[in-house]
């Protein structure tokens, strides 16, 4: 398989998260037919496998792109099916109550360098909306006066983004009082150097697990960031659609664009309330004014009028 890395990575067609991924999926299918000698009947066999388990569409012609990949590079001819998508439901996305608890479970772990990495972690995923490929790529040098320096991690422009003022502050405490200098470079460190791929999803499993968040996932954080950009965080208002593409690091507009959908259910759940409060007003002034004129006319019947 290092080999197989060696080359997708080196062809410059694949992220290093989309090879990590290639990887798990090649390692699994290993486990149901030979990788080196498929044949269409296996490759059948295990796609009416994993379509009975449950597996979506979506998943299966992923795998089918990394199969495609690793014959590719071991110069086996296959023919690969693909299937029609189901539609895409739409995100996950942690509350405002969900991400503080997140920070709040930093602040009570037990080792206090653990939790102020985990928190700087954390505040990265949540303010920066990077991508885990991202993520494992930061240096100490990366770190500037309004955010980071973030090497794209799916072959688009390097970006520089903004970071709140307390982000940066404890990402340098984290640097200058907490943070295991096995890589004198790297910005995020276990004892054994760089956070892998792997180590940092387990981070963000963990304490979802923990706070009985379960969904929580690493790419939940960069849906939180862009529908939170767009409406405004915390009642102060969003910016343009535009603005949030730069920030994440979206090559097109159409994929930052699924969230001002998001945005827009939101804005009209906000929209059907005030209208539900107009008409309830007005509703009751007819109701109270339909009152003031019949006891007007009880008024004036006891007096013979």
């Amino acid at each position: 398989m290092q080999e197989f890395r060696i080359w997708a990575v080196g062809s410059g067609r694949f992220a290093f998260s989309t090879v990590e991924r290639q990887v798990r999926k090649l390692r699994f299918m290993s486990r149901h037919f030979d990788l080196l000698d498929p044949s269409m009947t296996d490759l059948y066999k295990y796609i009416n496998e994993e379509l009975r388990r449950g597996k979506k569409r979506k998943s299966l012609n992923n795998e089918m792109k990394d199969l495609k990949a690793w014959c590719e590079f071991n110069k086996i001819v296959m023919d690969f099916p693909k299937f029609k998508r189901e539609p895409s439901p739409e995100p996950w996305i942690p509350t405002d109550d969900d991400i503080d608890r997140v920070l709040a479970y930093c602040d009570r772990m037990k080792v206090r360098s653990i939790g102020i990495r985990n928190k700087a972690f954390f505040s990265v995923l949540i303010y920066g909306g990077l991508r885990i490929g991202e993520m494992q790529k930061l240096n100490v040098e990366d770190i500037r006066d309004i955010g980071l320096y973030v090497r794209s991690e799916k072959l688009e422009k390097d970006r520089t983004i903004g970071l709140p003022d307390d982000v940066i502050s404890l990402l340098k405490l984290y640097i200058r009082d907490h943070r295991t200098d096995s890589d004198p470079k790297v910005l995020f460190t276990t004892p054994k150097g760089r956070m892998t791929y792997q180590y940092m999803r387990n981070v963000v499993y963990k304490a979802g697990h923990s706070l009985g968040i379960p969904q929580l996932h690493p790419h939940s954080f960069r849906h939180y960031c862009a529908t939170s950009l767009l409406r405004g965080y915390r009642g102060l208002p969003g910016i343009d659609v535009r603005e949030v593409q730069i920030h994440l690091g979206h090559a097109r507009l159409e994929t930052t664009a699924i969230y001002t959908h998001i945005s827009q259910a939101s804005v009209a759940g906000k929209v059907n309330g005030v209208y539900n409060a107009r008409f309830r007003k007005e509703v009751d002034e007819i109701m109270t004014g339909s009152k003031r004129i019949e006891s007007d006319h009880a008024l004036h019947a006891s007096a013979g009028i």
